[in-house]
């Protein structure tokens, strides 16, 4: 998983519910955003950027998501965005390395000419079958959304700019 979909465990007598669970996405990355809330220290422009806060989470008030999608990015270059359960990898190949064609065929992965893979993560948590052909709408609000944050250079994942990204 390359530190993608890994549980982040939290203990945090007082503050985080005992045993609670919440499946909302966040990113390693809200750390500095969160650690931030915590200590009441202020983030100026430019910093942080791409974290928020993910406090009321660790409070177990997990009824509502901090972000609304995470973007990922390769060191070789390759995006990804996840949202509402869904993944997009803006990569006909999905990764980085060629896999060996036995190793392809043993996990059920098939071929394609897609110019990018989409995955429900909701049925289909092992990435196998890729959905971009069958759910055009789907792959483009999220390629849509990708170039948008490729073009302003981060993604501006605090609460209020969401709808923004949403909408347009």
């Amino acid at each position: 998983e390359g530190g993608h979909r890994v549980p982040f465990i939290a203990r945090w007598p007082g503050v985080t519910p005992a045993g609670s669970e919440c499946d909302q996405l966040v990113t390693l990355g809200d750390l500095m955003a969160t650690c931030a809330d915590i200590s009441e220290a202020e983030l100026k422009g430019g910093e942080a950027e791409d974290s928020v806060s993910m406090l009321s989470l660790l409070q177990g008030e997990t009824g509502s998501p901090v972000r609304g999608f995470a973007v990922h990015h390769s060191m070789n270059g390759r995006f990804a965005v996840r949202k509402d359960g869904w993944v997009l990898i803006d990569s006909p190949s999905g990764g980085e390395i060629a896999e060996p064609e036995w190793f392809r065929q043993e996990r059920g992965y098939e071929a394609h000419d897609h110019p990018a893979e989409l995955f429900n993560l909701k049925v289909d948590l092992a990435e196998r079958k890729n959905c971009y052909g069958e759910q055009p709408e789907v792959a483009a609000e999220l390629s849509a959304l990708l170039e948008q944050v490729k073009s302003i250079g981060h993604t501006d994942t605090a609460p209020q700019q969401h709808d923004r990204f949403m909408t347009e």
